[in-house]
């Protein structure tokens, strides 16, 4: 019996502090949520000086691109041919004339050689078929009733065999021809103005020991005509609607700052993903490629930046609403403004005159990359700043008592209804 009332009592004991528990949790629950709700109350949402003003910040906007061809000219060696010098690497600029690389002259010789020898050979044989053609119309000039058309059959294949000699023949001069030529050029030149953007080497395990000649079968050389690169840019769908076709742009080196030049942005149409344009959620390409005035030292497949210039005619005074400035008209004028660190402050400001819409000129204090809000009462310092809208539940304004008499009926009107 006492045993059970020892066990009793540690059962309530034990539901005692359960419930101290739960009671402790929810406590710090709504407190944390208190807390949360106290300090979403104090933050105050700005809106950029730029955004008020309609003012882009062209100059502010750094892209990044990456250098590309609008044409290019690939120079390949031909198949079966040895090269056994480069004279140009990637980056080099050439012009009309300019030497890529050279064929190996003695390689070349010993293929004119077997060409020869092939087109002897097939002179020789063109020889004889023109023998066995000859002969073939005598025997066809002779020949009886009997043995006519056996005779004539002779004669066609005869022809036959010719004309195919004479095609071989031929193929093997034009052979000669084009490897005697090719020992009269062995050193390929650039036939455009423009650089070099790759240079591709046969596999070096198949070039001569001794000579260090390259075999066949990988060189390539791409040259990228002159006037003929410009800068690609892949945006954001925000970075793409802050520019405009026509933008006058800076494009700068990334590894050489030193190196600047001007260009034009042309926009080009978003274009859904090829792996996305299935997909529910298909995504866009925002393409911009910059026209470059001079190309001069740059090299395809270099990332730049790119900048918006500033228009020297361009307005770039601010004008900002009466509504956003306390006591404009006395001597200490300020607003309500970001300090740079997320924390209200108020920023005193020096006043111009007002523009035809009534917006005061900002003559210092505020700059475009600056945020503000409206004046209230319920503003001090150090309250926390966010750029952008409240959310929906907080831009509601709370129902005040001149609102909430507006709503009620009026004496007479209630007297009337109650009748």
């Amino acid at each position: 019996m006492a045993a059970s009332k020892k066990s009793g009592h540690k059962k309530w004991i034990i539901a005692a502090l359960v419930l101290a528990a739960l009671c402790a949790a929810l406590f710090f629950i709504i407190k944390s949520l208190q807390q949360e709700k106290q300090e979403e109350d104090t933050v105050v949402y700005m809106t950029s000086v730029s955004m008020l003003t309609d003012k882009l910040l062209l100059g502010q906007n750094v892209y990044g691109g990456i250098v590309v061809t609008q044409g290019e000219v690939t120079v390949n060696n031909e198949e079966g041919s040895r090269i056994s010098d480069y004279y140009v690497k990637e980056g080099d600029t050439v012009t009309v004339g300019t030497p890529l690389f050279k064929y190996d002259v003695n390689a070349l010789q010993d293929s004119l050689t077997t060409k020869e020898i092939a087109r002897d050979r097939a002179k020789i044989a063109l020889e004889t078929a023109q023998k066995v053609r000859n002969d073939a119309q005598k025997a066809l000039n002779e020949a009886d009733r009997n043995s006519y058309a056996s005779a004539e059959l002779a004669l066609r294949d005869a022809e036959l065999g010719l004309a195919e000699a004479q095609l071989s023949f031929e193929k093997a001069e034009k052979a000669v021809t084009e490897a005697n030529l090719k020992i009269e050029n062995a050193t390929v030149l650039s036939e455009i103005d423009g650089t070099v953007t790759k240079v591709t080497k046969a596999d070096q395990e198949s070039a001569s020991t001794e000579s260090g000649m390259t075999s066949a079968g990988g060189a390539v050389i791409t040259i990228a005509k002159s006037g003929n690169l410009q800068v690609k840019l892949s945006l954001s769908e925000l970075d793409y609607n802050s520019i405009e076709d026509g933008m006058e742009v800076t494009v700068q080196s990334r590894t050489d700052e030193s190196k600047v030049w001007e260009g034009v942005v042309k926009k080009v149409a978003p274009t859904e993903t090829e792996e996305n344009k299935e997909s529910a959620e298909s995504q866009q390409k925002n393409l911009a490629y910059v026209t470059l005035a001079s190309t001069d030292g740059m090299v395809s497949g270099q990332h730049v930046k790119v900048t918006g210039k500033t228009d020297p005619n361009e307005d770039n005074r601010i004008f900002i609403d009466p509504s956003y400035i306390v006591d404009a008209e006395k001597s200490n004028p300020y607003v309500w403004a970001d300090d740079g660190a997320g924390l209200l402050e108020k920023r005193k400001v020096e006043l111009g005159g007002k523009d035809e819409e009534g917006k005061y000129e900002i003559l210092s204090g505020l700059g475009l990359t600056d945020a503000i809000t409206m004046p209230a009462e319920n503003l001090t310092e150090g309250m926390t700043c966010r750029i952008g809208e409240p959310p929906l539940n907080d831009s509601m304004p709370e129902e005040t008592e001149t609102d909430a008499a507006a709503e009620e009926p009026a004496d007479g009107e209630s007297s009337a209804a109650a009748a």
